[in-house]
C-alpha cells in the first residue's frame, strides 16, 4: 500500500477540486481507519499515572480490567478503596480513589 499525502493533511480542496469523489478530509479520514491500535492514558483522581497501548476494538470493560491490572494502578491504588472506574475507550480510564 503507498499512499502520497503532498503534504497537506487538512483541507486538501485543490485534490477535491480535481479529483473526483474526493472529499477534503478524505486524507485524515483514511489515516483514521488505518489506526489498529491506540494509546490509553490512566488517570486516577484525574492526574496522569500511566499510558499504555490497546486495540481499539477493545470494550469499556476489557478496558476497565487491563487498567486494574497494570502494575503502576496497583502501586498507586495499594491499601486505598477504588470508588469508581470510568472507561471512554480509544482514550482514557480515570479511577477516583480514596
Amino acid at each position: 500500500l503507498y499512499l502520497e499525502f503532498g503534504g497537506k493533511l487538512f483541507d486538501d480542496y485543490h485534490a477535491s477540486r480535481v479529483l473526483p469523489g474526493f472529499q477534503p478530509d478524505s486524507k485524515i479520514r483514511m489515516l483514521a481507519t488505518m489506526r489498529d491500535e491506540v494509546e490509553i492514558v490512566i488517570q486516577i483522581n484525574g492526574k496522569l499515572k500511566d499510558k499504555f497501548v490497546v486495540s481499539k476494538d477493545i470494550t469499556k470493560e476489557e478496558l476497565e480490567k487491563a487498567a486494574l491490572e497494570s502494575d503502576k494502578v496497583k502501586e498507586l491504588t495499594e491499601g486505598k478503596t477504588i470508588v469508581k472506574v470510568i472507561a471512554v475507550p480509544g482514550r482514557l480510564v480515570n479511577l477516583v480513589v480514596k
